[in-house]
């Protein structure tokens, strides 16, 4: 009998970012060489979205790091500087879900790339990523949904099902606890607060 399948656990990173607030990030790494990004998880899309440098504008301040960028010198995902990245039909797609939020517009540029998780222990290659310019979606994303993307005649994978297929978990499902920004802090007598370890 085969040994079970162990489920993977993913760490935060140490970033808490948002636009609406601090919440707790995930690192990943795209293109090779790698390119670091801190993202939320996604619940709808089935797809990792990164911020590209044309999202932030000189006026915003600290627009790069708050996007979650871990690299200043490139100010978003440059596509053309990693080996493996290969677009996807014509490249420019709707990103669909959020339409509902935000209106139709809001759009990707679409390839297939390695991603990096769990720290770059595990490199799994043919990832659907839209690079993405709207501040309506300010951080980048990695998506949990199990919804395969459309390209023209072409579908992709869903990373989860890559995740099931290369034996890294048993199934497609997933559990997810958001933490909060101050569960370090503590209260005492006199309205001061501590780091409580």
């Amino acid at each position: 009998m085969a040994a079970p399948v162990l489920p993977l656990l993913l760490k935060t990173s140490s970033q808490w970012l948002g636009d609406d607030g601090n919440w707790s990030t995930f690192e990943i790494g795209v293109g090779t060489p790698k390119q670091f990004f801190s993202v939320l998880p996604s619940t709808a899309a089935s797809e990792f979205w990164v911020p590209l440098p044309q999202g932030c504008a000189d006026w915003i301040p600290d627009c790069v790091d708050s996007r979650g960028v871990a690299s200043t010198r490139t100010g978003g995902f440059q596509f053309n500087e990693s080996t493996t990245w290969d677009q996807l039909g014509t490249g420019i797609y709707s990103l669909g879900f959020e339409n509902a939020l935000f209106g139709a517009g809001d759009t990707g540029y679409y390839g297939s790339d390695v991603v990096s998780i769990d720290d770059g222990s595990h490199n799994i290659s043919g990832q659907t990523v839209a690079g993405i310019t709207s501040a309506n979606i300010w951080l980048g994303s990695m998506g949990l949904g199990v919804q395969r993307s459309q390209f023209g005649s072409s579908e992709s994978t869903t990373w989860l099902a890559t995740l099931k297929s290369m034996n890294l978990t048993s199934s497609l499902s997933y559990g997810y606890a958001a933490g909060a920004h101050y569960r370090k802090s503590g209260w005492r007598a006199g309205g001061a607060s501590t780091d409580l370890f």
